[in-house]
C-alpha cells in the first residue's frame, strides 16, 4: 500500500510541474502547445547526468532537460530543427554531446543549457554516443564509421571497423573496452580504445541489432531482430551470447543498472527482470505505439522515452509505470470551453487517455473525462459548464449533466454517421451526417428530418439553421430551413467545393469554408443566405472549421495546420502558423485574441495574442517596399537590443516566411529570434545576450528570396 501511495503522489506532483511550466512551445510564436506536453516530437535517447538532472533529444532538434527527477521538462532551442538528435550523452554534469541523423555533433559546456556544433572529420549518419569516462567519448553510424575523442569531444579520430555496414548501437565500460553492433547483425569488440575490433559471434544471427549494453568486463546484452527480436547474454565478455528471449515485437532500448536489474523497452512493449535475464515480465503499456529508450537513475528509478514525446517513470524497477504527460495521444477532432478556464476536447479513443478530456485551468493540462469502450468522437456542444453533449462518428450520442464527469449514451437510428451537432437547449437538438436527425428530450430518441446528409450545422434562432451538405461527394449545396428543421430548400446549388463549416454572426452576415485538399475557400453571405460570395481562394490547403468571435475578427483552419485570420470581417485573410503542419480538425476562441485549436496526435494549441507572434512588435501601418534589416540599437549593448526589420508585399498579397537568427564569430546558430509566416509591415524584436560572452555576433534576416546580415556587439 505504501508503494502505491508513493507512484500515486509521484503523479500527482508531476502533473502539478507540468502545469506549472505552462505550454513549452517557442517563446516567439503566437500559440503555444498544451497537448501533448511536453512535445510531441519522438525522444529517442536519455541520460541523465545526477539524480536529478537529466535530458533527452529527439526529432527536429529537440533536447528536453529536467533538474527535478522529471517532475517537469523544459524544451532547450538547439538551433537545429529537421534533425533527429539520435543520442545524447555527458562527460560530467556540465559537458555533453549528441548526435543526429544528417552528420551533425552538437556539444554543451554549460549543462545542456546551450548547444553549438563541432567540426567532425566526416558526415555520415551517426547514430549512437557514449562517453565513458571523462574525456574520451565514441560516435558510430553509418558505412562502418567509428569516431573517437580523447578531449570532451573537440577533436575526433576516425577508427578502421574494416566494416561497410550501419553501426546502431554502442557500449563501453571503461576507455578500452567496448561493444559496436550493426543493423546487418555484426557485433565487434575493442579492449585496446578501438585500435583493433574482433567479430563476436551470436549464438543465431540477428539482424538489425537495435541496443547493446555491457554491465562489465563479463556481462552484456544485445536486443534486436528483422520482425521481431531476440534479447542475447554474454557471461564470458562476448566469447559466447546465448539466446535468453524471443519476442514477436522489437526491442530498441535496453538498459541494466546491475548485473539482475534491467529493463527493455520497444513497440509497445515494456520488459523487466530482477534475475539477470532468466525471466522477463511484460507489462500492460500506457501508450500503443513505440518507446526507444530507457536510463536507470537507480535500481528503482528508470524513465523510457518513445514516440511522440512520450516519457514514463517507474518507482520500482519496472513494475508499475506512470505518464510524464498532460493531454492526449489520440486525434481530436472538436474542442468546445464554456469559459475562461473550462474546456473539453474530444476526438479518437484508440489509445489511452481517454476520448474525451477537459481542462479547468485555461489548458495548462488536460485529464480524462470519458472511460468507456473504444469510440471516435466527432463533435462537441456545451450549453454551460455542466450541461455538454457528445456525438460519435458512427451511430452514438453521449451526454453529460455534471461536467463531463459522467457520459449517458444513447443511439441515432438509422444512420452510419453522425459528424456535426447543435443545440438550441437542453432539449432540442440536430444531428447531420449521412441523414439529418432532431430530438426534442436531449438526445434520448432521435427523428430522421433528412434524408440527406450534412457536413455542418448551424443554427440562429429556434427556427431558423443552416447546414452545408455534401451529396454522394459530388453535389455541393448550402441549405436552409425557417420552421426549425421541418422543411429545407437550397440556398446556394452550384457550389464547386465542399463546404466543411458554417458560422454566422448575426441573422444576415454568415460565413462558411471549405475547398478541396490542397485548395482553400471561404465564402460570404450578407442577406442570410440568398447570395453567397467568394472571399478567400488560396493554395491553403482545405478548410475544415470557420469561427467569429466577434463581427470583425474570424478564423478558419484545417489541413497542413493552416490557419488563415480576417480583421475586416472577411474583407482580407492572411496566414498565421501554429507551429505543426499536421491537421487542424477544430478551431475555437473565447474572445478575439484567445483560442485554441485541435487536430491529429492530440494537438491542442493555445494563442492569448490572436495568432500573433509573441516578442515581435509591428511599429508602422506603412507597407515598405522592400525587405530590409536595420542596424540594431544599441550596438554595443548589454545585456539586450532590439532589431528591426521590414517586409513587403508580394504580388499575391501572401504572408512572407520571415527567419531572423543570431550566429556567433564562428558562424555557429546560436538563437532564433523569429520564425513565422509575417504580414508586410515593420518590426522589431528583442535580443536577450545575457546567457552568451561578450564577442561579435551576426544577425540575419532570410526569406525564400533574400537575405541580408548585420553585425552586433555584446560588451559585458
Amino acid at each position: 500500500m505504501k508503494k502505491l501511495i508513493l507512484i500515486f503522489v509521484y503523479f500527482v506532483l508531476l502533473i502539478s510541474f507540468v502545469c506549472l511550466t505552462g505550454g513549452y512551445g517557442y517563446s516567439q510564436s503566437g500559440w503555444v502547445l498544451q497537448s501533448p506536453l511536453p512535445t510531441t516530437e519522438t525522444l529517442l535517447s536519455i541520460k541523465f547526468v545526477n539524480k536529478n538532472t537529466g535530458f533527452i533529444s529527439g526529432t527536429n532538434g529537440i533536447i528536453l532537460k529536467t533538474t527535478n527527477i522529471g517532475f517537469s521538462w523544459s524544451k532547450i532551442n538547439t538551433g537545429f530543427a529537421y534533425h533527429s538528435l539520435m543520442a545524447i550523452d555527458f562527460f560530467d554534469e556540465n559537458t555533453g554531446l549528441v548526435v543526429s541523423d544528417t552528420g551533425i555533433v552538437l556539444k554543451t559546456s554549460d549543462g545542456g543549457n546551450s548547444w553549438y556544433q563541432i567540426n567532425i572529420p566526416l558526415t555520415h549518419w551517426f547514430w549512437a554516443v557514449t562517453c565513458p569516462t571523462i574525456n574520451i567519448a565514441y560516435i558510430v553510424g553509418s558505412s562502418g564509421t567509428i569516431l573517437k575523442s580523447t578531449d570532451k569531444g573537440n577533436n575526433w579520430i576516425i577508427l578502421s571497423s574494416n566494416i561497410d555496414s550501419l553501426f546502431l548501437s554502442v557500449s563501453f565500460i571503461n576507455e578500452n573496452t567496448g561493444v559496436v553492433i550493426s543493423n546487418s547483425g555484426l557485433v565487434l569488440k575493442t579492449t585496446n580504445g578501438g585500435i583493433n575490433w574482433n567479430q563476436q559471434i551470436l549464438q543465431q544471427t540477428t539482424h538489425y541489432l537495435k541496443t547493446v549494453n555491457l554491465i562489465d568486463s563479463n556481462i552484456g546484452f544485445i536486443a534486436g531482430g528483422l520482425m521481431g527480436s531476440e534479447i542475447h547474454k554474454t557471461t564470458n565478455g562476448g566469447t559466447n551470447w546465448f539466446i535468453q528471449n524471443t519476442l514477436g515485437r522489437t526491442i530498441y532500448g535496453i538498459s541494466f543498472i546491475n548485473s539482475n536489474t534491467g529493463i527493455a523497452v520497444g513497440d509497445a512493449t515494456i520488459l523487466n527482470t530482477t534475475d539477470g535475464g532468466n525471466i522477463w515480465v511484460s507489462h500492460n503499456v500506457n501508450y500503443v505505439r513505440g518507446y526507444s529508450s530507457v536510463y536507470f537513475i537507480n535500481k528503482d528509478s528508470a524513465f523510457i522515452s518513445g514516440d511522440y514525446g512520450e516519457i514514463e517513470f517507474t518507482p520500482n524497477g519496472g513494475y508499475n509505470w506512470q505518464v510524464d504527460f498532460s493531454g492526449s495521444r489520440n486525434n481530436l477532432n472538436a474542442i468546445w470551453f464554456v469559459n475562461q478556464l473550462t474546456g473539453f476536447a474530444a476526438g479518437e479513443q484508440s489509445q489511452l487517455p481517454s476520448g474525451i478530456i477537459k481542462t479547468t485551468n485555461g489548458g495548462l493540462n488536460w485529464l480524462n473525462s470519458f472511460d468507456n469502450t473504444p469510440v471516435i468522437f466527432s463533435d462537441l456542444f456545451f450549453l454551460n459548464p455542466d450541461t455538454g453533449f457528445a456525438a460519435e462518428v458512427y451511430d452514438k450520442f453521449y451526454a453529460t449533466t455534471n461536467g463531463g464527469q459522467n457520459w449517458s449514451n444513447y443511439s441515432i437510428p438509422n444512420t452510419q454517421s453522425s459528424y456535426h451537432i447543435y443545440f438550441l437547449n437542453y432539449y432540442t437538438g440536430y444531428a447531420v451526417g449521412q441523414k439529418r436527425f432532431k430530438t426534442t428530450n436531449s438526445g434520448v430518441n432521435w427523428t430522421v428530418i433528412s434524408d440527406t446528409g450534412g457536413t455542418s450545422i448551424k443554427f440562429i434562432n429556434n427556427n431558423t439553421g443552416y447546414i452545408t451538405s455534401n451529396v454522394n461527394g459530388a453535389h455541393f449545396s448550402i441549405n436552409k430551413t425557417t420552421n426549425g428543421g421541418l422543411n429545407w430548400f437550397t440556398e446556394n446549388s452550384e457550389m464547386q467545393y465542399e463546404m466543411s463549416s458554417i458560422y454566422f454572426v448575426n441573422f444576415n452576415t454568415g460565413y462558411a469554408c471549405g475547398g478541396e485538399y490542397t485548395y482553400g475557400i471561404i465564402i460570404k453571405t450578407t442577406n442570410a443566405g440568398q447570395n453567397w460570395t467568394t472571399i478567400f481562394t488560396e493554395n491553403t490547403d482545405y478548410l475544415r472549421k470557420i469561427i467569429f468571435p466577434s463581427p470583425n475578427i474570424g478564423y478558419a483552419a484545417g489541413i497542413g495546420g493552416v490557419i488563415v485570420k480576417t480583421t475586416n470581417a472577411g474583407l482580407n485573410w492572411f496566414t498565421i502558423g501554429n507551429g505543426t503542419d499536421l491537421q487542424i480538425n477544430d478551431i475555437f476562441f473565447t474572445n478575439d485574441s484567445t483560442g485554441y485549436t485541435v487536430g491529429d496526435n492530440g494537438l491542442i494549441y493555445k494563442t492569448t495574442t490572436g495568432g500573433i507572434p509573441i516578442g515581435i512588435k509591428p511599429i508602422s501601418n506603412k507597407i515598405p517596399a522592400n525587405y530590409i534589416l536595420y542596424q540594431n540599437y544599441p550596438n554595443p549593448f548589454n545585456p539586450t537590443t532590439r532589431i528591426k526589420f521590414s517586409v513587403p508585399s508580394n504580388v499575391k498579397r501572401e504572408t512572407s516566411n520571415v527567419k531572423i537568427t543570431i550566429y556567433d564569430i564562428l558562424g555557429r546558430e546560436v538563437a532564433t529570434l523569429v520564425n513565422e509566416s509575417l504580414q508586410p509591415g515593420t518590426y522589431d524584436v528583442e535580443w536577450n545576450g545575457s546567457n552568451y560572452s561578450s564577442g561579435v555576433y551576426f544577425v540575419q534576416l532570410k526569406t525564400e528570396n533574400f537575405m541580408q546580415s548585420k553585425k552586433l556587439i555584446i560588451l559585458k
